[in-house]
């Protein structure tokens, strides 16, 4: 019986999360994530960029 109302408890949060933005803020998570690397990854560039430039 407590593993049926489990079930049921988990399967209503879980709809509840969809509902509520869930997947939209996992989202803005990894895109939070891929615009750090992204701005790292070019930071790195124009840093050795500009060291290129004063080697020259």
């Amino acid at each position: 019986m407590s593993g049926q109302s489990n079930g049921f408890l988990y399967s209503l949060l879980r709809r509840r999360w969809i509902e509520t933005g869930g997947w939209y803020l996992l989202t803005l998570l990894y895109l939070s994530l891929y615009l750090s690397l992204f701005l790292q990854v070019h930071y790195q560039l124009t840093a050795n960029q500009k060291n290129r430039a004063l080697l020259v």
